[in-house]
């Protein structure tokens, strides 16, 4: 929670500094108003994301829009199991598809080159899973967790709404910018299996308490 009024107190200085540079440049107009972005991110949960999305900009320092993406467990030791089954290696990593509407802020220029400018860059906004989760079991009626059976199970219930936010700096080179930084989320990878039981065994015993998400992001963006 502290991570996260942290995030909304530097977007709220972002703002206030955009309110004063459009203050005083009220004649000031941004044709470009559509950025098309791609971005990519490495976070806590042993997870990657990606996303693809699209802001439009009604002044030149705020965008409001969405994005469509994808995150992956790439790694996890936290397998739930029990006497005559294991969940399939296959489904072992969480995964969801997500649709994340946000706000996004620029700063005014803080370092103005020849053919460049670098800005401050916030976004917060909200990340929206699939509410649902399928997984496979495996049933070994052997010591060495072989398959001889399968079994699917599935919920819909569970937690599939985030918080998400992100600080860092962008490069703007004409129309292209490119952006780095830190990134929070309230995102639980398990938010959506910890309802899941099988054999009278609840999957949330075999998770961790969750504590928030933590991650470095890059993205590549097009001002059109």
């Amino acid at each position: 929670m502290r991570k996260s009024l942290i995030i909304i107190l530097c977007l709220t200085v972002l703002s206030s500094l955009n309110s004063k540079v459009m203050a005083s440049n009220d004649g000031e107009t941004n044709e470009q108003k559509s950025l098309i972005t791609v971005m990519g991110e490495l976070n806590s949960a042993d997870a990657w994301r990606v996303e693809a999305g699209y802001h439009w900009f009604p002044k030149p320092y705020i965008g409001f829009g969405g994005s469509l993406g994808v995150w992956n467990q790439f790694s996890t030791n936290d397998i739930p199991k029990g006497q005559n089954w294991i969940i399939d290696d296959d489904y072992r990593e969480a995964s969801s598809l997500f649709v994340h509407p946000s706000l996004v802020l620029f700063s005014p220029s803080i370092i103005h080159g020849n053919d460049f400018d670098i800005q401050l860059y916030g976004e917060v906004g909200a990340m929206m899973n699939l509410p649902y989760e399928k997984v496979c079991i495996d049933i070994c009626h052997n010591p060495y967790y072989i398959p001889d059976e399968y079994e699917y199970i599935s919920n819909n219930k569970g937690d599939w709404c985030f918080f998400d936010g992100k600080i860092g700096v962008s490069a703007r080179f004409d129309n292209v910018v490119l952006a780095a930084g830190y990134s929070y989320s309230t995102l639980d990878v398990y938010g959506m299996r910890r309802k899941l039981k099988y054999a009278n065994q609840k999957f949330t015993a075999f998770y961790p308490q969750h504590h928030g998400t933590h991650g470095a992001f890059l993205s590549i963006s097009l001002f059109i």
